[in-house]
């Protein structure tokens, strides 16, 4: 496997070196790799975004490297230096607004911890701890919702509770197909749609897609708001939140303004409130 930056761990993470401001280009990780390689052999994995030319990151890939696992099964460990085109994008995934931060991933791909630093010792101590202890509890009802969306595979309740316990995770690039399938059923419950559909758009924010965010946003406003006010309500705030983040302020309170119109007293409308309100003048 042509994975330099992953070892298998028996006592420390020292297999990692540290990059520094003017050191060579970091390895790049096939990050798919280490988690298919981390199901087969049912072992977690802890990962580190960290960008090596910051000094702050440079202490947390140190700790990170020189902190001794605990129990008996060790964890897979990756550093993700973010210098690297290819680790960044890997990286998008796991919507690193700001490094470092330190993951715990099961061995079957849900998120256990995030973290934003400070990383130190005893957060990687704590959170290796955490990964060991509840990997096998939270794979077990991943396996149990799959299952029962494969026996079930048009049924938009099972495919929303599985996209429901990926969220509540930030899961988010695993829960995006499962929303698409109910944002796009047109036997689904209309209300279950629209929340499916604004979910969709979201998920595709967080993980750095946000013109398929914008797109998946106006498309639900287009197909779905002249059956209900709450599908333009929010599109809307969807679009709000992806302007506000590139800073276009204005129009995100634009936006956010008609979400709040559209609906006044659903879901969306009360974020678009709490949203505006947080804008700067």
């Amino acid at each position: 496997m042509a994975v330099t930056a992953v070892a298998w761990l028996g006592g420390c993470r020292s297999d990692n070196i540290p990059p520094s401001s003017g050191a060579a280009d970091p390895a790049v990780v096939n990050l798919d790799a280490v988690l298919h390689d981390a199901s087969a052999s049912n072992k977690p994995v802890m990962i580190l975004i960290a960008d090596g030319e910051k000094a702050d990151d440079i202490k947390a890939i140190s700790i990170f490297n020189s902190t001794p696992d605990i129990g008996k099964d060790p964890a897979h460990d990756v550093t993700l230096d973010i210098r690297s085109s290819r680790n960044r994008a890997n990286a998008a995934r796991f919507h690193p607004t700001q490094t470092p931060v330190l993951l715990g991933i099961s061995p079957h791909g849900m998120i256990l911890s995030r973290d934003i630093g400070p990383i130190t010792p005893e957060l990687v101590h704590d959170r290796t701890g955490k990964l060991l202890r509840e990997s096998a509890e939270v794979d077990a009802r991943l396996k149990e919702l799959d299952d029962a969306v494969a026996a079930n595979p048009t049924d938009a309740t099972a495919q929303i509770q599985l996209a429901d316990f990926l969220l509540a995770t930030t899961n988010d690039r695993e829960a995006i197909p499962y929303l698409e399938v109910v944002a796009h059923s047109d036997s689904a419950d209309l209300k279950l749609r629209i929340r499916a559909w604004v979910a969709l758009a979201h998920a595709h924010l967080w993980v750095i897609e946000p013109e398929k965010g914008r797109h998946e946003a106006k498309a639900l406003i287009a197909e779905l708001s002249w059956k209900s006010p709450e599908a333009r309500a929010g599109g809307m705030l969807v679009l709000g939140i992806q302007d506000a983040n590139a800073k276009r302020f204005a129009l995100a309170r634009e936006e956010f303004n008609e979400a709040i119109v559209a609906a006044p007293d659903s879901d969306y409308s009360h974020e678009a409130s709490d949203a505006v309100a947080k804008l700067p003048h």
